[in-house]
């Protein structure tokens, strides 16, 4: 399948959301319109932060993204959290 490489410092930001992904490689799936890593990756929101060890998937506009491994902060609303 066609893909292309991206390497050493890859940053991707979703303007619509703000939120921020960096990793040190970043590989792009032309048929199926995904981005994917093994990688450590960052990922910076508004709320928090969420990091996954072990790479993600997301789609090629960052609206929607699935973390490997991941851990971090992240503000919740006290009447979202289930007790």
């Amino acid at each position: 399948f066609p893909s292309h490489d991206m390497r050493v410092s890859v940053v991707v930001i979703n303007k619509t959301k703000g939120d921020t992904l960096r990793t040190s490689e970043l590989w792009w799936d032309q048929n199926t319109e995904m981005f994917y890593t093994t990688k450590l990756v960052q990922i910076f929101q508004r709320n928090g932060y969420q990091e996954g060890r072990n790479g993600l998937s997301a789609k090629q506009d960052f609206s929607e993204w699935w973390l490997r491994g991941s851990s971090g902060r992240r503000l919740v609303a006290n009447d979202s959290v289930p007790f």
